[in-house]
């Protein structure tokens, strides 16, 4: 090596950010002890903890049997390594976190002694490690934290502290931008999911700074410690609201991503905090998705009372002025989509966004008896679709709705390049569909399709001697062939739940088409 080659520290300090990006914590240790070069660029002299820029543990399940062989990455890793998620969290030099996942699962044991291979030490190690280390991640841009295997321990009110730390040492993450919390657990002999108050209560601060850019929450259930939480009922502290108040207030947020299940208060809170909100509105976001699992346990007495939700008029009306949205998704149960409130409202949130690619709307088996909901949608969209704007659009539970209305939107999406890949409706007679399922995409560039409209014009169909439906081609070829899968016909009514058509090499080929009447 001549005197102008670089030295192997130079290469390594060069190369680094792309070598460790395809790392994970054990290979490199192992590279760490291979050359002094090397440990220099990965151990941090003072602290003599490993720099990683990214780290990342999920929930991968444990293999079934001991003589499953096990893959060597990071996600066998708390399977093969005894306390993997605590050793390395108090390993990792914090400073150089850029990104960090935690699902916090369990782990293999060191030494047995007589009790089980496996243990979980979410609340007595692991995450008290991370909750103090916490404050040293002043780099640390992206945190995806999964708190389920925390909410047995949380019901006691152990973990109330250790919130406090976390929560004060997340305000200390500067750079934080992006920021993922799953607030969901499942406790052993409890049917309904549990979310944690005091999380939600911890990162509230850190959303009252108005620096997250992208904010992603699901929660769901009852409090997982129902006593602290009727301590804050009664000292007039809502922390759910509390906390889609702050998130609703992010100037600067581009994503927003809620996601909420069992529970009616959890959607009201969400519409109250839209209503009492400022003038600071997230303006510049780009996606939003608000997703209701609403999925009542099987066992839900009927002498529980009704379900009562909020009119969601107030929460589509507070993005409207987003117009800078780039996807949309929404999952309302059916009661939120009554009354001509909802519908302008429904209006005002999709007409005027020229940026609009993608739409997802999921009405939970709304009837339209007014017979406007279609008409809405496509009144709004249609700039998008002439524009080749839109390149996904979905349509899910939506009952009672004009043929004529399905037909001109697909025949507006067909014009603009995009197919309908799946397509399930029912045939309410009357010229009325309940649409199940209508999701249209944009074609991939030299994909050979078939549109939905053709369905109706290139074939026959007719009842064979088994009492099933066969097609056949019109006007197309005699090479092209296809066959139903689940087939049904009476003398009146026939329903088809799947048709897969195989088509000869000249022309194309419909994926999926899911159709029935009667």
């Amino acid at each position: 090596m001549d005197s102008s080659s670089p030295t192997p520290m130079i290469v390594i300090e060069t190369c680094w950010p792309t070598i460790e990006t395809f790392l994970h914590l054990e290979t490199s240790i192992a590279i760490a002890q291979t050359c002094h070069s090397l440990h220099r660029a990965i151990i941090d002299a003072d602290s003599n903890k490993l720099k990683v820029s990214h780290f990342e543990v999920d929930n991968s399940p444990f293999p079934s049997s001991d003589e499953t062989p096990l893959l060597k990455n990071w996600h066998t890793a708390p399977a093969r390594i005894p306390h993997y998620l605590s050793r390395s969290l108090n390993s990792i030099h914090f400073q150089s976190l850029r990104r960090l996942a935690l699902d916090f699962p369990a782990t293999k044991r060191r030494d047995a002694s007589g009790h089980a291979d496996i243990i979980d030490d979410a609340c007595t190690s692991s995450f008290p490690i991370f909750a103090t280390n916490l404050s040293f991640a002043r780099n640390l841009e992206y945190l995806y934290l999964n708190a389920g295997r925390l909410m047995a321990t949380e019901r006691s009110g152990q973990l109330e502290a250790l919130y406090e730390i976390f929560a004060e040492n997340l305000g200390r993450c500067r750079k934080l931008r992006d920021l993922t919390v799953n607030n969901s657990g499942v406790v052993r002999g409890i049917p309904d999911p549990l979310h944690s108050v005091a999380l939600m209560r911890a990162v509230i601060p850190t959303i009252q700074k108005k620096k997250i850019e992208r904010l992603k929450m699901v929660i769901a259930g009852r409090p997982s410690d129902p006593l602290y939480d009727r301590k804050l009922s009664t000292s007039g502290i809502n922390p759910v609201f509390d906390f889609f108040e702050a998130a609703l207030s992010v100037e600067g947020l581009r994503v927003l991503e809620l996601t909420m299940s069992r529970s009616t208060s959890h959607l009201n809170a969400l519409v109250e905090a839209a209503m009492v909100s400022g003038a600071t509105k997230p303006l510049r976001l780009t996606k939003l998705r608000l997703n209701h699992e609403m999925n009542l346990p099987a066992n839900r007495g009927h002498d529980s009372p009704p379900v009562t939700f909020l009119s969601v008029a107030p929460l589509l009306e507070y993005f409207s002025e987003c117009y800078s949205l780039e996807s949309i998704f929404l999952n309302l149960p059916d009661v939120c989509w009554e009354g001509e409130e909802i519908i302008q409202a429904l209006r005002q949130l999709l007409e005027n966004k020229p940026c609009l690619t993608s739409l997802t709307l999921s009405f939970s088996f709304f009837v339209d008896r007014r017979g406007t909901m279609m008409k809405v949608i496509t009144e709004c969209i249609t700039p998008n679709i002439a524009s080749k704007t839109l390149c996904k659009l979905g349509i899910f539970g939506l009952m009672d709705v004009d043929e004529n209305d399905i037909l001109q939107l697909q025949l507006s999406l067909q014009a603009s390049g995009m197919i309908c890949d799946k397509f399930n409706v029912s045939n309410n007679f009357g010229g009325k569909w309940d649409v199940m399922i209508m999701n249209n995409r944009k074609t991939v560039e030299g994909e050979a399709v078939t549109y939905y409209t053709d369905a109706f014009k290139d074939f026959q169909w007719m009842e064979n001697e088994y009492g099933g439906v066969e097609f056949h081609c019109v006007n197309v070829c005699a090479k092209c062939t296809g066959h139903i899968v689940g087939g049904g016909l009476s003398s009146v009514n026939w329903r088809i739940t799947r048709m897969s058509i195989p088509r000869c090499a000249s022309h194309p080929r419909y994926e999926e088409l899911l159709f029935s009447t009667g």
